[in-house]
């Protein structure tokens, strides 16, 4: 009987140890937006946002993309005759596309 429970312990450490690494895994095959934004640069584009950020920012934003660096982006926008500079982090991006 206290065979067949160390077996159990055992095959229950080995799962969770594998369920963990995968998601390890899979939190590294997402794409680096540091490297894709300056392509962007100039260009009018939807960017689409993990989660909103604020009541004028909720899952995408489009604009002309203004400038990025290692952390941040800065959009402008156009909101009721005048341009808005929005920044927030490149962590909350979830896609970009350009727009024609």
């Amino acid at each position: 009987m206290n065979v067949f429970l160390v077996i159990i312990i055992a095959l229950l450490l080995y799962i969770i140890y594998d369920r963990k690494r995968e998601l390890e895994a899979a939190g590294r095959v997402q794409p680096s937006f540091q490297k894709i934004l300056p392509e962007f640069r100039g260009k009018m584009c939807e960017i689409t946002l993990k989660e909103p950020l604020m009541i004028d920012i909720m899952f995408s934003v489009k604009g002309i993309l203004a400038d990025v660096d290692e952390e941040w982006v800065m959009i402008e926008t156009q909101s009721k005759k005048k341009k808005v500079m929005k920044i927030f982090r490149i962590d909350n991006i979830s896609g970009i596309s350009e727009i024609m």
